[in-house]
């Protein structure tokens, strides 16, 4: 999805746009230029009476003071109860809809616009707009010279895009993307604030607004924003239109090319540093930004940490010195609430940043073996085992979601341990450090989890029956690849296969094999083969392999040799790969039971 959060800001919620005053800033200037024989206090006959002649004034005059006061009029007008007599009249939104087409008297095109505004903030206000077909208008007005004209024109598409019905449609084919995306080289950070806030509701969920903004430089002016700029409504919008792209494909190389992520980790940094005791790791930035971040929200941090997620699978080839420190402090300040009972611990963050830690450190030796001299399988293993004891529904700490998945910061976590225990030249020492830190009982626990205790606990000659394999319990299978492939990666090292054969992996290796080969069987009664299906072969596979290797440690062959069960696999013909570390490890079965 292109976020998890909310698809709307809402005038009334805690993340709405509602709180940012913006017409403020050019109200002064109307109200100076008032004129006292106009008052407002005026009621509905009178403003009825009013409108034919202000129509006429508008249409037909050519002085430009009369024009100036009569529209005047109509924008006072609409500042008070007098304005459903503007919206009620057709000929008044023709007229206005005319004047600000034509464009020849700049005041005039200020005090319509702001009348149009002002009607976009009443429900039947902003229909009448939307049925009067004023969007083409408005868009054209996001190219005129006049700020306050700016600004009118972008806070009612803006409430158009919120509260309207069919808005959303009409406003993206109405071409506003280009106009939009060319006003982000503003430098008024509430106008931005609102710009950018299009954007976002204008991409969301719609590739072809995604291409537009990308084909006229959007990623770029929004990476210059949040690089600039310290006000934390602006950078939220921002890094949330950050959030959608970054899930195009055609996006994501232009954003890290352009250095988002860099941007987006300086925001992390700042904000880990605003709200931990932690001594944060050091990291020297350009002084004129030391000062300028203040307190972030939560919801800011939410964003970067999404967006990087999205972004990280792309970036594999790209090393992340900062950004893996970022990210190692972020566990660490979890694992450090934990042990201190804090009453919430936000697990989104924490899955965000295992999800980029698993990307970054995949086929990337220069982040592996960063991350593991960063002090990286502490913190992993660190946070398994606080979101091991949160499965305790006696824990005293509680997470801020509802809906709980433990699985969904496993797997990452898991994932990044097997990333960085092969394949780079620290390997072995980042191996040796996952059984410093208890990583095999932990991996064990898991899989306990994933089993159920009475298949877990049962003894390897006690008989098993199928149904038993069909347990209430719902195995998480990547997660389950994830571990065997983890196993197998400690496997390489014979100096780690005491402390394997000790922790009893054995058997819950070849019950998981045959787990997997009766979800396979059962899905193979249908014709159509799923993604599932493959995964499950794939299990198999990795499985057999892991077994393989363990196999090469005595101990180990006499424990598999003991569990009759394991010979049903050569009646498994499917995948040659599977077929192929079956019979290695017959063969090494074989030899032992020879000698």
């Amino acid at each position: 999805p292109d976020t998890p959060g909310s698809t709307s800001c809402l005038r009334h919620g805690g993340e709405g746009m509602a709180d940012v005053s913006l017409s403020a800033c050019y109200d002064n200037k109307d109200e100076n230029n008032r004129n006292p024989d106009f008052g407002i206090d005026i009621d509905k006959i009178e403003a009825e009476s009013a409108i034919p002649d202000l129509i006429k004034l508008i249409n037909d005059e050519d002085d430009a003071v009369v024009i100036n006061e009569a529209t005047m009029m109509v924008f006072q007008l609409s500042k008070t109860d007098a304005i459903d007599a503007i919206i009620n009249s057709k000929e008044m939104i023709s007229c206005m809809i005319e004047a600000m087409n034509k464009a020849e008297h700049a005041e005039a095109v200020r005090f319509l616009a702001g009348a149009i505004y002002n009607m976009s903030q009443k429900k039947n206000g902003l229909k009448i707009i939307f049925e009067a077909n004023v969007i083409p208008c408005l868009v054209k007005l996001l190219g005129f010279s006049m700020e306050s004209v700016l600004f009118y024109a972008i806070t009612t598409l803006h409430n158009l895009l919120l509260y309207q019905d069919g808005g959303k449609e009409a406003v993206r084919s109405s071409g506003c993307i280009p106009k939009m995306v060319a006003l982000l080289q503003k430098n008024n950070i509430k106008f931005l604030t609102i710009c950018t806030d299009c954007l976002q509701i204008l991409a969301f969920n719609h590739q072809p607004s995604k291409l537009e903004i990308l084909k006229h430089g959007g990623p770029l002016h929004l990476i210059h924003i949040i690089k600039s700029y310290d006000y934390e409504k602006l950078l939220w919008t921002a890094t949330r239109v950050l959030k959608v792209l970054s899930v195009c494909s055609a996006n994501k190389p232009v954003i890290i090319r352009e250095g988002g992520m860099d941007a987006l980790t300086n925001i992390l940094y700042h904000t880990i540093q605003k709200n931990t005791n932690v001594e944060p790791y050091p990291q020297v930035l350009p002084a004129e930004n030391s000062e300028s971040y203040p307190h972030f929200s939560q919801r800011l941090l939410h964003n970067c940490l999404w967006t990087l997620r999205n972004l990280s699978d792309a970036a594999t080839r790209l090393n992340f010195d900062h950004l893996l420190k970022v990210l190692v402090q972020i566990l660490m300040n979890a694992f450090n609430s934990f042990q201190r009972q804090s009453a919430h611990i936000d697990t989104n963050v924490i899955t965000c940043a295992a999800g980029i830690l698993s990307n970054l450190t995949c086929n990337n030796q220069y982040n592996k073996i960063t991350f593991f001299k960063l002090g990286g399988v502490e913190a992993i293993l660190r946070t398994i085992e606080w979101n091991l004891a949160l499965t305790n529904p006696n824990a005293p700490n509680k997470t801020n979601q509802n809906n709980y998945f433990p699985d969904d910061i496993f797997e990452p976590c898991i994932c990044t341990l097997r990333h960085i225990s092969s394949r780079h030249e620290e390997a072995e020492a980042a191996q040796a450090s996952i059984l410093h830190f208890q990583g095999l009982q932990i991996l064990i626990r898991i899989i306990e989890m994933q089993l159920g205790p009475d298949l877990f606990h049962m003894q390897s000659h006690q008989p098993i029956m199928p149904n038993l394999f069909l347990s209430y319990y719902k195995i998480n299978w990547s997660l389950i690849k994830a571990i065997i492939g983890l196993i197998r990666n400690l496997a390489m090292s014979p100096c780690n296969f005491v402390p394997i054969r000790e922790r009893g992996f054995g058997w819950p290796m070849i019950v998981l094999i045959n787990r997997a080969q009766i979800d396979l069987l059962n899905k193979n009664s249908c014709a159509n083969i799923s993604p599932k299906d493959k995964l499950l072969e794939e299990i198999i596979e990795v499985s057999c392999g892991a077994l393989h290797m363990l196999a090469k440690d005595p101990g180990i062959r006499s424990q598999i040799i003991s569990m009759k069960i394991w010979q049903r696999l050569i009646n498994y013909p499917q995948q040659i790969g599977i077929q192929s570390a079956v019979y290695v490890i017959a063969s090494l079965l074989f030899n032992h039971l020879e000698s």
